[in-house]
């Protein structure tokens, strides 16, 4: 086949895939239901008076506060519609998540998406937790965000570009606390190539910018050490086969191909690597450098910053990386006008099969309700009468059930 004929299919391939996964997203918004358990929590620290004034209340929940504030802002201008409005929310942030995979592959130097679109656009990981009323959407979007923009600054260093990168990585760790890591390692990539352009200036000012985040976090010490006292009950496992069991779960919630298609990514990117490693000119694979060396830095500091933490691993624990490692891999996989044309037909062949083998798995994932606890409150609230009194198991339920309970009985945990 002809390269034009190549490039159009493609993108036709991309353009179809896209449908398909913003079709996902929609499912979830009309079948996701109830705010559970989480997403009731951040409401209820979103909504409080003393937000910006009690840092403490931050030791019972994930975020740091920049969460809270986009959350709070959008809860005040549609509070109106309370539930409604919340998955409205949710799915714009879905949206901005599968634009954002276009917009770092068209960066890295790709016509369009290619294994981003599978491993990270359609994970039901991404659907089910970056599109729920959590800090992991744009955790993900500012994380992908921050990729994009160091990258803009190892191409073409400039203030505007430097200062646009600083304020992504500023940004980005004050959503969620797993982006002070995938700022490190994109900042040690982005400064790995502007130090071998001789462009130290820049590299300086990107590490500047990192240690500024760095120490903007320092806010949330207390309420951290505070978290210390008590969140030891949660902690536990130990070893590989532990850690292994948990991110094979986050990675098959599209299905059990998900880690054959995962592995097949990473086994032709350290090939394209190793391929290039025997060349002497890098200057025109400086995308591919890029996020091989992100994806070299982040993946171990990340790995240890979970092991350091040590909580039950659901699977969006892992979102943030996944999102990352796969928009890196596809930086590097991606089709390039210079590159061979059997590079092209490969992606595009993994895209279909990637999607096929995937659709059925992801849509059940995504048209699941993310809690019955709503149900339950509503017929326990047509029975129990006022001397009645409600127990509710386990006592984790109790926060949804208090915001969706409206009968007469007393009731506990």
């Amino acid at each position: 086949m002809q390269p034009k004929a190549l490039a159009r299919l493609q993108m036709f391939v991309a353009l179809w895939a896209t449908t398909f996964i913003a079709a996902a997203h929609l499912i979830f918004y009309r079948g996701a239901g109830a705010l559970w358990r989480d997403e009731v929590n951040s409401v209820n620290m979103a909504t409080a008076p003393d937000l910006f004034s009690d840092l403490a209340r931050y030791q019972f929940d994930s975020f740091p506060i920049g969460w809270f504030v986009v959350l709070r802002s959008w809860i005040l201008c549609f509070a109106q519609w309370p539930d409604f409005n919340l998955r409205l929310f949710g799915l714009v942030v879905g949206m901005l998540l599968l634009g954002m995979a276009w917009i770092a592959a068209r960066s890295l130097g790709g016509k369009t998406p290619t294994v981003s679109l599978v491993l990270f656009a359609l994970s039901a990981t991404t659907i089910r937790f970056g599109d729920s009323i959590r800090a992991y959407g744009l955790g993900m979007l500012l994380a992908l965000a921050t990729l994009v923009t160091y990258w803009r600054v190892c191409q073409k260093p400039g203030r505007a570009r430097v200062w646009m990168a600083i304020f992504c990585g500023l940004l980005s760790v004050h959503f969620v606390f797993y982006n002070a890591v995938i700022l490190f390692a994109i900042t040690v990539a982005s400064a790995a190539l502007l130090v071998a352009q001789r462009r130290r200036g820049a590299a300086i000012a990107l590490f500047a910018g990192g240690a500024l985040a760095a120490a903007s976090l320092l806010i949330y010490a207390a309420p951290l050490r505070a978290a210390a006292s008590w969140n030891y009950v949660f902690r536990h496992g130990r070893g590989v086969d532990w850690f292994l069991g948990h991110l094979s779960e986050a990675l098959n919630l599209s299905g059990r191909a998900t880690t054959t298609l995962w592995l097949a990514a990473v086994i032709a990117s350290i090939v394209v690597v190793f391929a290039l490693g025997s060349r002497r000119s890098w200057r025109n694979s400086l995308a591919i450098w890029y996020c091989a060396i992100t994806i070299a830095v982040a993946l171990p500091a990340y790995i240890g910053f979970l092991y350091i933490l040590r909580y039950p691993m659901p699977p969006w624990y892992f979102a943030v990386a996944m999102a990352l490692t796969a928009v890196c891999l596809d930086g590097v996989l991606t089709p390039r006008e210079e590159g061979p044309r059997f590079g092209r037909s490969a992606a595009i062949l993994y895209v279909i099969i990637g999607i096929l083998v995937s659709m059925k798995p992801v849509l059940f994932a995504v048209s699941l309700r993310q809690t019955t606890v709503d149900l339950a409150a509503e017929s326990v609230a047509g029975q129990a009468g006022a001397g009645d009194l409600v127990l509710v198991y386990e006592w984790m339920n109790g926060i949804t059930f208090q915001r969706y309970y409206r009968g007469q009985a007393a009731w506990e945990t």
